[in-house]
């Protein structure tokens, strides 16, 4: 399969049907068809530039070329990948709905320089979409686990970010910041953590959730149910892509059932006994 027919076949793929052979394909010959990928991802940024891209563009080839080039562990990805996490909600919800909470990430780790200044940049940036920020700092956060940034570097720079680098705005981002604080027992930044709660700077944590926090912050077994972030590598670009919903070969398109509509201030039906716009309502979203 030439590479003109990879990205064909990646054009005209049809929903539930994953383009096995020009995956595979695409595997196969990883270094002619990487420039072409990148080229791909650089017009998808000019096409957002220019403002056409969800007229004329195709949102599943730069999100495909993403994933491949994540898998290849291709460094010249990172600054595109950087680029595209930049862009603002709407169109990040058209290219990616949900999975920017779940890859965004690893696309970011798995194509990471060794410089953190990318990622330390989109964190920062506060026209940038919440949840694109609190991706850029789980990669940083993975980079430390995966001993590919230094540790103390990275505690330096988080005990920037409570002490002057952000605006004291809610976001979802100072919710990262207190769970990695948590996760790396860095209890110099308990007062911190308190300062940022009593604020109201943290979406998501409660009094319950506070506990628990300090209860981890100090070392000790987190509560029953509690999952710690975990940023893994992508390898498996085939694999990674059949998890997609849009390219799940045994989903069927059935009838969604009505479900009664949640109101932002109810409490959250998931039973968490916060406010719906606290909980599953703040990361609600998605194609």
């Amino acid at each position: 399969m030439s590479i003109d027919d990879i990205i064909e076949a990646l054009v005209l793929v049809e929903e539930h049907r994953l383009p096995r052979a020009a995956i595979r394909a695409a595997v196969a010959q990883k270094e002619e068809i990487t420039p072409v990928l990148i080229h791909e991802l650089d017009m998808c940024l000019v096409e957002y530039r220019e403002g056409t891209l969800m007229e004329d563009g195709s949102w599943l080839v730069p999100a495909v070329a993403a994933t491949l080039l994540a898998s290849f562990g291709e460094q010249a990805a990172h600054e595109r990948l950087v680029a595209l996490l930049s862009m603002d909600e709407e169109h990040l919800e058209w290219m990616w709905s949900d999975s920017i909470t779940e890859d965004g990430a690893r696309l970011l780790l798995s194509t990471y320089p060794g410089d953190p200044s990318l990622l330390q940049g989109l964190v920062e940036n506060e026209r940038a979409y919440d949840f694109a920020r609190v991706e850029a700092l789980k990669a940083l956060y993975g980079a430390v686990k995966a001993s590919m940034l230094e540790e103390a570097g990275f505690v330096g720079y988080l005990t920037g970010l409570f002490r002057g680098k952000l605006s004291r705005l809610p976001s979802y981002l100072w919710d990262e910041m207190v769970n990695v604080s948590a996760q790396m027992r860095l209890e110099h930044l308990e007062p911190d953590i308190l300062k940022a709660c009593e604020e109201g700077l943290c979406e998501t944590i409660g009094d319950r959730d506070l506990e628990e926090v300090l209860h981890i912050l100090h070392g000790r077994d987190p509560f029953p149910g509690w999952v710690a972030d975990e940023v893994k590598l992508i390898s498996d670009a085939e694999l990674e892509l059949s998890q997609w919903p849009f390219f799940n070969e045994k989903q069927t398109k059935v009838p969604k059932p009505v479900k009664p509509k949640t109101g932002r201030n109810d409490p959250c039906p998931c039973g968490s006994g916060k406010k719906y716009k606290k909980c599953c309502g703040g990361t609600a979203g998605g194609n």
